[in-house]
C-alpha cells in the first residue's frame, strides 16, 4: 500500500523508500495522468515499470495495482498492489472445470486467469458480446447461455464494488448435471468471491 505525496511526505507498508516528489513524478506518467484526471474513480493496473520508476517502487512482484486520489484537489492518491496469489487464491473456490476458464476482467481489458498456466492468444472474455451485456447491466451479477467456437458455456459473472473488476467464468454447460441448482450454486459462490475480494482490498485500504 503506498500514499504518495510530494516534500517526502509518501509513507507506506513496504520497505520500498518512496521517491520525495512522488507524486509529481507518477502523474507525469500515464498511469498516474488517467489517476490524476479522474478522481471518482479506483483504476486498475497492470504492472508498469515506468509508473515504478516514477515512484521508486523495486518491488514489482504485483499483478493488478489498484490507484485513486486520496483526497480531491490535494496532490495525493492511493496506491493498492495486488499480488497473483491474491487474486488466484480468491478464485480458488470456483471449479470450471476441464475446458472452462475463471477470471477477473479489468474494465480496460486485462484478464487474470486462476489458472497459472492460462495463456490464451486472445482474450476469452473482454470485448465478447456477453460480457460487454454483463459489464454495461445494472445487475450485479448473472448467468447466461453463451455460444463459444461451437461450444455451449455458462457464462456467470458477478462484479467488484472497485475499479470496474469483474469476476467471470465460462463453464462447459455439460458440466453442470442439474441446470438451475447448479447455476444457481456458481451465480452464489461467485458473488461470495467478489465480496470476499472487495471486504479484504477494502479492509487495507482501511487500515490507512
Amino acid at each position: 500500500i503506498y500514499y504518495i505525496c510530494d516534500e517526502d511526505k509518501s509513507f507506506s507498508n513496504a520497505t520500498t523508500k518512496m521517491k520525495s516528489n512522488a507524486f509529481s513524478s507518477y502523474v507525469e506518467t500515464e498511469q498516474g495522468q488517467l489517476v490524476a484526471d479522474n478522481s471518482s474513480v479506483w483504476h486498475v493496473f497492470e504492472r508498469d515499470t515506468k509508473a515504478d520508476e516514477a515512484l521508486g517502487i523495486t518491488d514489482s512482484s504485483y499483478a493488478i495495482r489498484l490507484a485513486k486520489r486520496a483526497v480531491q484537489g490535494e496532490k495525493s492518491i492511493l496506491i493498492v498492489d495486488v499480488s497473483m496469489e491474491f487474486v488466484r487464491e480468491a478464485m480458488q473456490s470456483m471449479d470450471a472445470g476441464e475446458n472452462g476458464y475463471v477470471a477477473f476482467v479489468s474494465s480496460d481489458g486485462k484478464e487474470f486467469f486462476s489458472d497459472a498456466k492460462m495463456e490464451p492468444e486472445e482474450s476469452v472474455f473482454y470485448g465478447k458480446d456477453f460480457y460487454e451485456k454483463a459489464f454495461e447491466s445494472q445487475e450485479t451479477s448473472g448467468t447466461s447461455e453463451v455460444k463459444v467456437d461451437g461450444t455451449y458455456f455458462v457464462f456467470v459473472y458477478s462484479k467488484l464494488e472497485m475499479g470496474g473488476l469483474m469476476s467471470c467464468a465460462l463453464i462447459p454447460e455439460k458440466m453442470l448435471t442439474s441446470e438451475t441448482d447448479g447455476i444457481k450454486k456458481i451465480t452464489l459462490i461467485f458473488s461470495i468471491v467478489a465480496i470476499v475480494v472487495s471486504i479484504l482490498i477494502g479492509g487495507i485500504i482501511s487500515i490507512l
